[in-house]
């Protein structure tokens, strides 16, 4: 009787396969301590001043996702709600 090559060892996985990663975890961090540094900057900024540290070339897209894993996002807070003319004329008249 023939032994399936699972039970003699000859299978194995091989190491590297998928597509590789575009930035190493240290580069990750790096992004995400940047991005909280400068505020207004944008994800192609960061991408030049990830390029300019450490060599690595990315694209803006792959920047904001990297920063959305990290919970960094490109909202701007509203600094009051509109008033309505109602509102308005409501709040003139008090």
């Amino acid at each position: 009787m023939e032994t399936a090559p699972q039970d003699t060892g000859l299978i194995e996985r091989k190491p590297g396969q998928g597509r590789p990663r575009a930035t190493t975890a240290t580069e990750d961090r790096y992004l995400s301590i940047i991005a909280r540094r400068s505020r207004g900057a944008t994800a192609s900024q960061l991408s030049r001043d990830l390029y300019a540290a450490t060599g690595t070339r990315v694209s803006r897209v792959t920047v904001s996702k990297k920063l959305h894993k990290t919970g960094l996002f490109a909202r701007r807070p509203a600094v009051c709600v509109p008033l309505t003319s109602t509102n308005r004329r409501v709040r003139l008249a008090w």
